[in-house]
């Protein structure tokens, strides 16, 4: 993950030092005690994804530095997540980015709060697809996923909980495609829709 970075950071013209303190706060951000699925782990996946369609992507580096602060802010009792998340984004790149370059990025960050794209183009449709990947993944890797969504809303109580989430991922049964891109459609809708379909009944039964 650093050599990546280091070299995002030289082709984005940010300082040594800067770069740097970059660096850590991402790392220490997503080593949070209370992250047991938002964590490097999915940062990584979510790269690995997005960098099989490289070739296809218009700004790799505004999808990269994207990636990495989508979800900088976790917190399950809060609801601004999101729009926090952007404002570290711009906080820290505000001396390096454009304006224009700037509010890119926070809309590929705050399109994940919906996971609706806010710019109708591929880089922003493979940014959202690479977040949801996981609904797609084989079954145990999913149960894996739920298990550790659950551990960050531990505080919530268990059948409320069960509630409110069959009602979150309902939504997605329900929307046409989960997956924006051809390239995620195409391999990964039948599984998510199946993984989803098996996570709700599971809250149901007796």
């Amino acid at each position: 993950m650093k050599t990546e970075f280091d070299q995002i950071m030289k082709e984005l013209k940010i300082p040594g030092e800067k770069s740097i303190q970059i660096f850590n706060r991402v790392i220490d951000c997503y080593s949070e005690s209370h992250r047991h699925y938002h964590n490097l782990r999915h940062i990584r996946e979510m790269l690995d994804c997005l960098q099989s369609y490289r070739a296809a992507i218009s700004d790799y580096p505004m999808l990269y530095i994207s990636c990495l602060y989508h979800d900088i802010v976790y917190d399950t009792h809060a609801s601004d997540n999101e729009e926090k998340s952007a404002e570290f984004l711009e906080k820290d790149f505000t001396d390096f980015l454009s304006k224009e370059q700037i509010n890119t990025c926070r809309e590929f960050i705050i399109g994940t709060k919906t996971h609706q794209f806010l710019q109708n183009n591929f880089d922003s449709k493979i940014f959202l697809d690479s977040d949801l990947l996981i609904l797609g993944r084989e079954r145990n890797r999913y149960i894996e996923y739920m298990d550790s969504i659950r551990k960050e809303y531990e505080w919530v109580d268990r059948e409320l909980y069960k509630k409110e989430r069959a009602k979150v991922m309902q939504k997605f049964l329900e929307r046409e495609r989960i997956y924006f891109t051809n390239e995620i459609y195409t391999p990964y809708e039948k599984q998510a829709r199946e993984n989803i379909r098996f996570e709700i009944e599971m809250y149901f039964q007796k």
